[in-house]
């Protein structure tokens, strides 16, 4: 629940930057994926740090670290590839209904 309201919000933002509801049909330009890697930095940052620091949960000496950090690398690569990869299948699925529908 919570990724799909990152999602959404991320998309709404995307919207915003881009004056364009539908920007995710065009073709995206280097801005599109520094801000989706920004707010997924920015995000998982946030959510583990919050976490940590909060005992919601903790790490096994199994997971890797960002470096210089105690927060886990794998929740930051996820929403890091979650993002472009949502936008991506979306973009592609919608693309298909545009051409079906001509």
């Amino acid at each position: 629940f919570g990724d799909v309201n990152m999602t959404i919000i991320l998309y709404l933002l995307l919207s915003f930057v881009n004056k364009d509801f539908n920007w995710i049909i065009n073709k995206w330009e280097s801005k599109e994926y520094i801000i989706m890697s920004l707010y997924a930095l920015f995000l998982s940052f946030y959510f583990e740090v919050h976490a940590l620091y909060t005992g919601r949960w903790t790490y096994s000496s199994a997971m890797p670290l960002f470096p210089n950090t105690n927060i886990g690398l794998m929740p930051v690569i996820q929403l890091l590839i979650l993002f472009p990869v949502t936008f991506v299948i979306s973009k592609l699925i919608l693309n298909k209904f545009i051409k079906a529908s001509i």
